[in-house]
């Protein structure tokens, strides 16, 4: 799993405000994310409204946007 690539991409190509879905949408089109990648943000980013990576960083348990930050990590 590359926690990197994916917040790379939050942190640098997505434009905000953006909906869970639109987002789960994007990184789905993505080819450089595996399938386990999507999958895994697929199922751990709840519905809702987004107005920074920040934000999404701190749902998904991540803080300070790096991963050295990690709070957690369950593959």
């Amino acid at each position: 799993m590359n926690i990197g690539l994916i917040m790379e991409h939050i942190k640098n190509h997505v434009n905000y405000s953006v909906s869970a879905d639109e987002l789960k949408i994007a990184c789905n089109n993505l080819i450089e994310l595996s399938d386990e990648e999507k999958k895994w943000l697929s199922d751990h980013l709840p519905d809702g409204m987004y107005s920074s990576a920040d934000e999404i960083m701190r749902v998904l348990g991540w803080r300070g946007g790096d991963v050295r930050d990690l709070i957690f990590f369950k593959g």
